[in-house]
């Protein structure tokens, strides 16, 4: 009888060695699961780095665009001191070669698309136009009388406001 009982645990202790093999995960299984950890971690950071690409693009433009603005508003006032220079001049030499810079000036501008905003005449916009005064003028009331300082506008968006006079 013991050695039925021997033979009886033994035949138990196999088919739970069995049962722990089976239920326990085999080297190659082990392996796949961790390819597939391996893949997904390495999609993650491939799509981290596409989006780090994209966010870092999109603030190199953005600042290239804010200092191009920030270096022609600064040059509208160079601009502006020419034009008066250009109005006090009265020897005819000196006009024509401060004339060639201002031309320079008006290449620079269109090459980057400023364009002039056009106040004289016109209806007064405040998405255009800065009002510093304002005169009794009831036949052209709503207009722009005066302009003291020209407004410039870059593409769509407006590099100066131009100050005006404006006719109530």
């Amino acid at each position: 009888m013991a050695k039925k009982e021997k033979d009886l645990n033994l035949e138990k202790e196999e088919q739970e060695t069995n049962e722990v093999k089976e239920n326990k995960p085999n080297k190659e299984e082990l392996l796949q699961s961790e390819i597939a950890s391996l893949k997904d971690q390495s999609l993650r950071l491939q799509a981290d780095f596409d989006n780090f690409r994209k966010r870092n693009a999109s603030v190199v433009s953005k600042t290239r665009e804010e200092t191009k603005k920030d270096v022609l508003t600064d040059l509208l006032t160079v601009a502006d001191n020419i034009e008066r220079a250009m109005d006090m001049i009265t020897d005819e030499s000196t006009k024509a070669g401060i004339d060639l810079v201002m031309n320079q000036i008006q290449s620079i501008f269109k090459k980057y698309d400023v364009t002039e905003i056009n106040a004289l005449g016109e209806e007064f916009d405040p998405n255009f136009h800065n009002a510093i005064m304002q005169e009794d003028n009831p036949e052209e009331a709503g207009k722009i009388t005066m302009v003291f300082q020209k407004g410039y506008m870059i593409n769509d968006t407006v590099l100066r406001y131009a100050t005006v006079r404006v006719a109530k």
